[in-house]
């Protein structure tokens, strides 16, 4: 696995070795840590070794590994495009996304040392739904994160994860459902509130709210991160639409 970030990270996997290196991310997402730190240092090196104040012996030198340079830049926004979003656009109204990447789902941060007590019952059901997700056995999972809606510490996890999964089965109105019942606002980390505005924006855009829609895109623009410009291009969009 370490070997296979390395390559990854490096530009030596083919596109079918990085779409088995992401099934393995989804599988042991405690890599993913490590796949960041290894592009972080790509980049600092690439910074640390980009020439100034150049001469002429040095220029030979610039241009003889500026493709080299290139090829770690591309790689790096690839990297980022594809761990951030990993999502894809159609340019219509209706729908704005064909599906959510499960890499968005919130994994429930349930981990013991041996030395700890067990999980709780919530915390295997959790686990249990996230393995089920996924796996691609969507039913399931769906119906322990129903069984968990009650439960105020994990309900944002469990509405806003059930949303998701509503979404990618075509099941829009009940993505909606979900995604109107997380409490955006109340994520602590705020890509998490970012995400919650912009996939119920979809959801609503699925079912042809586009009123609703408008609303949230606001909103999903006003939090001011990764999908500001997105949220932007769909804003322009719904203006023009009757």
């Amino acid at each position: 696995m370490i070997r296979s970030i390395d390559d990854y990270v490096n530009g030596k996997l083919g596109m079918q070795e990085v779409d088995a290196l992401w099934i393995q991310l989804l599988r042991y997402p405690e890599y993913y840590r490590y796949l960041k730190t290894q592009a972080a240092l790509k980049k600092q090196y690439r910074k640390n070794h980009t020439p100034h104040n150049i001469g002429l012996g040095r220029k030979l030198i610039s241009a003889s590994t500026a493709p080299w340079i290139a090829t770690a830049a591309a790689l790096l926004l690839v990297f980022l495009l594809y761990s951030i979003f990993r999502i894809t656009y159609t340019p219509q109204i209706n729908p704005v996304m064909n599906e959510i990447n499960l890499l968005h789902l919130i994994s429930p941060d349930v981990t013991r040392s041996s030395t700890q007590e067990s999980l709780s019952e919530e915390e295997q059901l959790l686990q249990n739904a996230f393995s089920l997700s996924i796996a691609g056995d969507i039913n399931r999972a769906i119906g322990i994160y129903k069984s968990l809606e009650e439960d105020e510490h994990y309900r944002n996890t469990v509405l806003f994860n059930q949303g998701i999964l509503y979404y990618n089965v075509g099941n829009y109105s009940d993505a909606v459902s979900a995604f109107n019942q997380t409490a955006c606002r109340d994520f602590s980390d705020n890509l998490y509130t970012e995400q919650c505005f912009w996939f119920l924006t979809n959801s609503y855009i699925a079912i042809e709210e586009f009123e609703r829609a408008r609303e949230t895109a606001q909103q999903t623009r006003a939090s001011n991160g990764i999908y500001r410009n997105d949220a932007d291009v769909l804003l322009k969009r719904l203006e023009k639409h009757p």
